[in-house]
């Protein structure tokens, strides 16, 4: 078996740095937040890395038909607005700035942007007349294609203004649709990723027709450092809403001492091949992050937990009775590495694992199994459980199964029951049961949950064959050869998926036409194994926790 070892103090880099909640389900250690300090170690909070992911992007025209009069029938315009900083004091950086959609995560915009030492880069997402997106910038892009081999390569990058049309989203690679129209359509909204390739040098004023950026010379070291932090906007100008949100920081995640940079013209750097002492994704032998897998891993959520207000609540529920929506996104950054881009959607060959990707398909409609199967939960302020209302929140009992077939899943809470009309999600999920109607409360997503054990299943993944350390246990768990290293507990496996979430509420306010609302982060549940400390939901104990009983926790 591959074994990986990856020392504590990148773990605690890539956790503690990335600025991402999570929990590590072990006895004594707890922790809930977005960055800290290590005690007895040097690390500073900060959310910065060299690699930034952004979970959502959206350009759409937004229609929420559920609020009264003319405020459900107005379509609104919507942008997001990016914000890259470079934190070094003293190099500039080279990165790359790429957009996919949300449906199988094909590319649909792929450029190289410039930041100066103490620098930030701003690009504002819209919708183009016709459909589709386009990307402005009053700040810089790389101008020529740099060839990427062989390195070191002493070929300087230019850099000048973006166009003043700016770049369209480009549909090409969208294959699976019927229209030119309904491809155009996939690319408004999805998630994106920026990663830094190199570290370069340049003075003088910046908005001029061309700069050049001179490379580092050949042996020296090019990797670009934990030095990345990115705010992204979502904003409808005409209503002033505004939903705000960090990006996600992976710190280490390369530290190759040529840099990362391909030529746009190739779908690298990526996620999996770039990541480095990842050969199987064609990455070398730096321990950076550890690998693909244990990039995966450092990603990896067992419990997607969030609250929730939806609806216009009756008067006696709410006196205010204010209407409302939520809706959580919940996006897999990595999946697309583990499918083909063209159906029947087998693991790409450079990458030929399903696990912990389950879902034969990964699309509605596309079959039976579509998607991820979840756990979902979903609780009202009572502690009434969705789907057995009269079921008080301990002991719950198994309830409800979803899927989440999407590489961005926008799961919209909706109080009635039936299919409901698109606002921004793509998955509808009503909170409507008998007599009981949910308007505020918390869910909770498992994204390992128990799956069918019949032979053949593909979902039931715990097996020696399919890479698991559990064989024939019904649950979803990561692939093995995941070794590294966290307080001194050497773990070899996790349960879940490589998530990340955010949660967006809004209110509207009858009174002034007008709209208030925010975007958090999902809470985060971890759930890893090691030798001695097993699963929250022990496979070989047939599911049970040793720590809690009960299902869901």
């Amino acid at each position: 078996m591959r074994q990986l070892r990856v020392p504590f103090l990148v773990v605690a880099f890539s956790l503690l740095m990335a600025g991402m909640a999570f929990a590590i389900d072990l006895p004594t250690l707890t922790s809930w937040g977005a960055g800290g300090v290590v005690p007895g170690l040097a690390i500073p909070a900060g959310g910065r890395g060299d690699v930034l992911l952004g979970p959502f992007y959206d350009c759409r025209n937004l229609t929420d038909t559920r609020l009264p009069g003319a405020a459900g029938t107005t379509a609104h315009a919507q942008q997001t607005l990016i914000a890259l900083v470079n934190t070094d004091h003293v190099n500039g950086v080279v990165g790359r700035l790429r957009f996919r959609e949300w449906k199988r995560s094909f590319e649909v915009l792929d450029l190289d942007i410039p930041l100066s030492a103490n620098d930030v880069w701003v690009g504002v997402v819209s919708r183009a007349a016709n459909g589709g997106c386009v990307l402005t910038s009053p700040d810089l892009y790389v101008t020529n294609i740099v060839d990427a081999a062989p390195f070191p390569s002493n070929t300087n990058f230019t850099a000048g203004p973006f166009p003043a049309a700016g770049f369209a989203f480009n549909p090409l690679l969208i294959a699976d649709e019927a229209t030119p129209a309904a491809a155009l359509a996939r690319t408004e909204y999805g998630e994106f990723e920026f990663i830094g390739e190199e570290i370069v040098t340049y003075a003088g004023p910046e908005l001029i027709t061309n700069i050049t950026l001179t490379r580092k010379g050949i042996g020296v070291d090019r990797h670009v450092g934990n030095v990345l932090e990115g705010t992204v906007f979502i904003i409808r100008p005409d209503i002033a809403i505004s939903h705000q949100y960090n990006m996600t920081a992976i710190s280490n995640f390369s530290i190759n001492p040529n840099g990362i940079y391909n030529s746009p013209l190739t779908s690298f750097p990526n996620l999996c091949h770039d990541v480095q002492g990842a050969p199987i994704c064609g990455g070398g032998g730096n321990p950076g992050a550890g690998g693909f897998d244990n990039l995966e891993a450092l990603l990896s959520k067992r419990f997607v937990d969030f609250q929730y207000v939806t609806g216009t609540p009756p008067v006696a529920v709410d006196p205010s009775q204010t209407p409302t929506s939520t809706s959580a996104v919940i996006t897999f950054p990595t999946k697309t590495f583990h499918y083909a881009t063209t159906k029947p959607f087998a693991p790409i060959a450079a990458y030929p694992f399903l696990p912990p990707f389950t879902g034969a398909f990964e699309a509605l409609g596309d079959g039976t199994g579509a998607g991820e199967v979840v756990g979902c939960f979903i609780w009202d302020r009572l502690e009434n459980l969705l789907s057995s209302p009269q079921v008080p929140i301990s002991p719950a009992g198994v309830s409800g199964v979803c899927n989440l077939p999407y590489e961005v899943n926008v799961v919209g809470m909706y109080p009635v029951a039936g299919a409901s009309p698109e606002f921004r999600n793509n998955l509808a999920l009503s909170t409507a049961s008998g007599a009981f109607t949910f308007y505020s409360g918390w869910a909770r997503i498992d994204l390992s949950p128990p799956f069918p054990t019949s032979s053949g299943d593909s979902r039931t993944v715990n097996t020696t064959a399919n890479g698991g350390i559990a064989s024939g246990a019904g649950f979803r768990e990561g692939k093995q050869g995941i070794v590294f290293s966290f307080f001194n507990n050497v773990f070899a496996a996790y349960q879940g998926l490589p998530t990340l979430g955010l949660v967006m509420t809004e209110f509207y306010n009858g009174a002034v036409s007008g709209y208030f609302g925010n975007t958090v982060p999902v809470h985060y549940g971890v759930d890893w194994s090691n030798a001695t400390i097993p699963f929250l939901t022990d496979p070989a104990a047939g599911g049970v926790s040793p720590l809690n009983p009960g299902y869901p926790f």
